[in-house]
């Protein structure tokens, strides 16, 4: 049964820390024996896993450490070594402190309520080897940035498709973008994925740098139910010759406890429910122009399924003609375009992408009154298969 509720982007109480060291790529090429593998996790995992001030196991048998603020994973990336943390966004549109959607709930309320960090500290979910070796799944699959926006056709690898529905906004100049997801639990099975996100991406296309962030039900990679909601983010450069999901390598920097998307200062926050969670610094993204501004935007859905299975539920599993309460959707979508300045984009300049239209289609268009002003619906059934 799908939930049905509003979130402006979150990120970080569920997401995995994880460093894919270069000792990996300088190992020999021999197979190594079943003790000399153990003994490279052991020291992966110390690398990832800062010391912690404090530790709380959670009811689903997570461990989440309360960690120096100044001695985050963020700061083994050698572009980090010497940055200053920011704790706010200067230069914020007053909707980056304001929102206007409200629940009785958090929806995607993962913590207990007596896991709290000391001043001075971030919470972050310790990793284990499961999280390392799941964590690259989503990569190699195709749920990454450039492809929303560098390709017209399905991203199909020897494993399965990958498909999106969704309303995109550039080739144009512009500092952020804004977009209430529609939050559900669609059912998928244990290699299946299905979410929605919004994303931006800039640069020329060989250096090409993307950020998106949003939910996703995907039972291998966050195993505590079948249908239970995540939450992600994925940075990328130079055509993802270097970036990651969640916080597995360094570059996020992580300020709050507890998520819009917005450039400031040539940064780019994350923030959630009127709370600044953290930034990639514009130190990551110089040489590719992505520190200045983005040029592409997405909103929308996305799903894998591999070749063995027909696809799965997108959004709600309803067409987006079907509509409110029925449909998923992102509403009050929003795009910043110079100092404190936030537009409702012209319909004329959003573009659906269908990347299959037989499987998953979007409707979007405008409404009276916020935050239905820009609203895009997505989705569809599950069991279809292309041909």
């Amino acid at each position: 049964m799908a939930s049905f509720h509003n979130f402006v982007l979150l990120l970080l109480l569920t997401a995995t820390l994880i460093l894919v060291t270069e000792a990996a790529q300088e190992r020999r090429r021999a197979i190594p024996s079943e003790e000399e593998k153990k003994e490279f996790e052991r020291q992966q995992l110390k690398a990832i896993n800062k010391p912690a001030i404090k530790s709380f196991k959670t009811e689903q048998g997570d461990i989440f450490d309360c960690i120096n603020i100044h001695k985050q994973l963020a700061f083994d990336h050698h572009l980090l070594k010497n940055h200053s943390v920011q704790l706010k966004p200067t230069n914020a549109p007053e909707w980056i402190t304001s929102n206007n959607i409200l629940w009785e709930a958090d929806p995607l309320q993962y913590l207990q309520e007596e896991i709290n960090c000391p001043d001075g500290t971030v919470i972050v979910k310790r990793t284990t080897m499961q999280d390392l070796m799941l964590a690259k799944r989503l990569k190699s699959i195709g749920f990454n940035g450039p492809l929303n926006f560098l390709t017209e056709r399905n991203n199909t690898d020897v494993t399965g498709p990958y498909y999106v529905a969704t309303v995109n906004f550039g080739p144009s100049n512009f500092y952020g973008v804004k977009g209430n997801l529609n939050l559900w639990g669609p059912q998928v099975s244990q290699d299946q994925m299905s979410g929605a996100f919004m994303a931006v991406a800039g640069g020329p296309k060989e250096r090409f740098s993307s950020i998106s962030v949003g939910w996703m039900v995907d039972p291998s990679l966050y195993q505590i139910s079948q249908y239970h909601v995540h939450l992600y983010a994925y940075w990328g450069k130079d055509n993802d010759k270097s970036g990651c999901y969640d916080i597995t390598c360094p570059g996020f920097v992580q300020v709050s406890k507890t998520i819009p998307l917005d450039l400031a200062n040539g940064d780019w926050w994350f923030a959630y429910n009127d709370e600044n969670v953290g930034y990639w610094p514009a130190s990551l993204f110089l040489d590719s122009g992505f520190d200045k501004r983005a040029n592409y935007a997405a909103w929308g859905g996305q799903v894998y399924s591999p070749v063995t299975e027909k696809a799965p539920v997108m959004g709600s599993g309803n067409w987006p003609r079907e509509g409110l309460s029925k449909a998923a959707y992102v509403n009050s979508i929003k795009v910043i375009t110079g100092f404190k300045k936030v537009i409702d984009p012209e319909i004329n300049r959003l573009k659906a992408r269908e990347t299959s239209s037989k499987c998953y289609r979007t409707l979007y268009g405008n409404g009276d009154k916020e935050p239905w002003l820009r609203t895009l619906y997505y989705g569809g059934h599950a069991g279809c298969i292309e041909t």
